[in-house]
């Protein structure tokens, strides 16, 4: 399935701006290492004139699986130049999969279910609003009315799908890049990093890609082989008990 990834600066000011406009690059590297399609398709507005956002939608075999791993907060860790100090510069990535549209698939009605369920729908002068995760995101598109509403469906569409998961998701660090003297790439949940920094700022992130699925299949065999065992162990314990 393609991908939708929003790229969100986590602060206001032009450092966050260019780490959020940095990242956005690397996934244009990324795709373009693969031979996917990419498209900056709008920009969200939510941090006003000094925020950075960006709404791309990657295409390409199994976009989505790769990318999954990556929805979290990405820091860039650097020295100030004048003061030394470590300063920490914050993005957050949401990715969401191309909504599956299979032949008598029953749509939701985003007009009338509850503010905690759902989010959409909105289109007005080229900016698509959407309510999600308690937030209201507000995304400029160039795209003519009618594909802008369909942007606003298949992101309301995609954050139905994953809204089980995403709350869990989306405060977690996926990727520490350090700038100062010592310079590295590294995350914090697979424990995977390099030190080309360079190189994995220009879309060379597979390695970072297939260590994070990885920990995903392990943490859902657990948590699959914790399942039945649970269940096993009460079931011997009510014939006991009987």
């Amino acid at each position: 399935r393609a991908a939708y990834l929003l790229v969100s600066a986590a602060q206001r000011g032009g450092a966050a701006r260019d780490w959020a406009s940095t990242l956005v690059r690397m996934y244009r590297r990324w795709a373009a290492h693969r031979g996917y399609g990419i498209e900056l398709l709008g920009e969200r507005l939510s941090l006003g004139a000094e925020g950075r956002a960006a709404v791309l939608r990657i295409d390409g075999p199994n976009a989505f699986g790769l990318l999954q791993g990556e929805t979290g907060t990405h820091r860039r860790i650097a020295g100030n130049p004048k003061t030394g100090a470590r300063e920490v510069t914050s993005a957050r990535i949401l990715v969401l999969p191309d909504p599956a549209r299979a032949e008598g698939r029953i749509e939701p009605d985003y007009r009338t279910q509850k503010a905690d369920e759902l989010w959409f729908l909105e289109e007005s002068c080229g900016v698509v609003t959407i309510e999600a995760l308690g937030k209201e995101w507000r995304i400029h598109t160039p795209l003519p009315r009618r594909e802008a509403i369909e942007l606003g469906r298949d992101l309301a569409r995609a954050l139905l799908e994953c809204r089980a998961s995403l709350g869990s998701s989306l405060g977690r660090i996926v990727r520490n890049v350090g700038l100062s003297k010592r310079r590295y790439a590294k995350d914090p949940r697979t424990g995977h990093q390099a030190t080309d920094v360079a190189a994995v700022l220009d879309g060379k992130i597979d390695d970072f890609i297939l260590a994070a699925l990885l920990e995903l299949r392990s943490g859902a065999e657990e948590a699959s082989a914790d399942g039945p065992a649970s269940g096993d162990k009460a079931g011997r314990g009510a014939k006991r008990s009987g």
